[in-house]
């Protein structure tokens, strides 16, 4: 990583950033005050079971201990929701959490957006498409945990080409502890654990890849001491990702296709954008595959894990993550 070349931002940069952070920020909280109900999206309600579960006074754990044997999540956003207040009584912390959330990954997504090299302008409307893109505005008033994985992914890909002035080492250190805590917080921060090896090892980079793992490694522990004495549940959705690699067909991956374009009319809107978001992103994508970006192996282990994932309904949501990847991929075509 030490191999590329990024502007430094200037002042005015990041007053700009900060400031529409804070309008991101006050716009989400006021979509989300009152809080919205809960339930109609089944993953909402099990967020704020597992933080029933987390929360030591509450009288609803032993509900909540009944239902996770049926699924469970990711534990870190529900520990989170618990440690806001929020619960299934009052949810409102837990909404206000989100959108500090999201407009914390929009703000970070801006700062790597200028280091990168985007004008003032290129980079508050990529930033406002990540913050309030047509897929988001039906999710901000639920409770998923996309926000914070869009926070911990981005840092992550911020940090791995910003760090000129820590020693690399350290900037390693930090980096695994924040792709830990996106696995913790969704299974396919997996993807993004793969797009970093995949990049140190055609770096040949055997110093920070060491230094990346023991990190990564110490920060996954978090995960079963947060299950412990959580019953195992009957639906594991690693389980089943790794069961379905068995089980792929024409059909199946068609389907998959299907719910892919699907998701990606979703994301940019009907019409002509997504058309102009496939011409913008694929060539920079592949000068950025050339380069060896982490970011980039991180789309394509992405799409690679969404092409075996066994919700393709679901895949507006699912690809709104990448969203800063995608904006990134079109400014280095546009570069060419």
């Amino acid at each position: 990583m030490s191999d590329q070349t990024m502007a430094t931002v200037p002042i005015q940069k990041i007053i700009l950033i900060a400031i529409l952070t804070a309008v991101f920020f006050g716009i989400a909280v006021w979509m989300v005050m009152p809080a919205p109900p809960i339930g109609f999206s089944w993953d909402d309600a099990w967020y704020l079971l597992m933080a029933e579960w987390f929360t030591p006074d509450s009288g609803h754990r032993v509900l909540s201990w009944n239902m996770m044997w049926i699924t469970s999540y990711p534990p870190l956003f529900p520990l989170l929701i618990a440690w806001s207040g929020a619960g299934m009584a009052d949810q409102q912390a837990a909404f206000i959490m989100n959108a500090l959330f999201m407009a914390s990954g929009a703000g970070i997504a801006m700062y790597w957006f200028a280091r990168e090299g985007f004008s003032s302008i290129t980079m508050s409307f990529a930033a406002i498409l990540v913050m309030f893109n047509p897929v988001s505005l039906g999710y901000l008033p639920i409770l998923f945990s996309e926000f914070l994985f869009i926070a911990l992914t981005t840092t992550a890909l911020t940090i791995a080409f910003t760090g000129k002035g820590w020693r690399w080492d350290s900037n390693w250190l930090v980096i695994g502890v924040v792709v830990a805590l996106a696995v913790a917080t969704r299974t396919a921060g997996w993807s993004l654990v793969a797009g970093f090896l995949i990049h140190l090892a055609l770096n040949r980079e055997i110093r920070p890849a060491v230094t990346f793992v023991a990190s990564l490694g110490a920060g996954i522990l978090v995960i079963p001491y947060l299950k412990v004495g959580l019953p195992p549940p009957a639906v594991n959705y690693m389980d089943m990702l790794i069961g379905n690699l068995g089980n792929i067909g024409w059909e199946f991956l068609v389907q998959q296709f299907k719910g892919l374009v699907l998701g990606w009319s979703m994301l940019w809107g009907w019409g002509i954008g997504k058309w102009l978001a496939i011409a913008a992103v694929l060539p920079g994508l592949f000068v950025r595959l050339r380069s060896n970006r982490a970011d980039a192996w991180y789309v394509v282990m992405y799409f690679g894990m969404l092409l075996i994932w066994p919700w393709p309904g679901h895949m507006g949501r699912f690809l709104w993550p990448l969203l800063p990847c995608f904006f990134v991929a079109a400014h280095s075509s546009f570069e060419l």
